[in-house]
């Protein structure tokens, strides 16, 4: 399968799921050549914001697993078909990773709404197999809040393969 084939698949499963370029708009880079030097990190953007806890709170289990599929298939799309080279790395699976998550919205969320919030979308990662587990024994986790206009809220995510930490014995 060609990475244009790749790409017409990931285009059409994304329009059964109500994801397209023109709803949102998302990016991706990649520290990466294939073939050459190894990934160092992989960093995408969604020109979007998830729903917070509280926004999910009463909605009915059918909106909630909407919202969840949703957010998987914009990772997915956002990895488009760079996702081949990130396999291309040998350390990947990444076995250990960083993840840094930064939100950007006219006003700041509390901390753990905003942390809920990135569920999905840690998810997709994990199902798109990007990390091994969304587990604290396989990754660690940052999270930001960062000033945007009104209206134009964002997500950043980058992943970064790291060594485990050394556990005290």
């Amino acid at each position: 399968m060609s990475e244009c084939d790749a790409l017409a698949i990931v285009g059409s499963e994304a329009q059964r799921h109500e994801v397209s370029a023109a709803q949102t708009a998302v990016y991706a880079v990649l520290r990466v050549r294939c073939g050459g030097v190894w990934a160092v990190s992989v960093s995408f953007r969604i020109d979007e914001l998830p729903k917070t806890t509280n926004q999910l709170l009463h909605a009915p289990w059918r909106r909630v697993h909407t919202h969840t599929t949703r957010w998987h298939w914009l990772v997915r799309q956002a990895l488009g078909h760079r996702i081949a080279c990130i396999r291309a790395d040998p350390k990947f699976p990444y076995d250990f990773a960083e993840v840094s998550f930064v939100w950007h919205s006219s006003v700041e969320p509390d901390f753990i709404n905003m942390a809920n919030s990135f569920k999905p979308v840690l998810d997709g990662l994990v199902r798109h197999g990007v990390l091994v587990d969304d587990s604290p024994s396989h990754l660690r986790d940052i999270y930001s809040w960062e000033k945007a206009p009104r209206k134009k809220g964002y997500i950043e995510v980058e992943i970064e393969a790291v060594k485990r930490p050394e556990v005290a014995a």
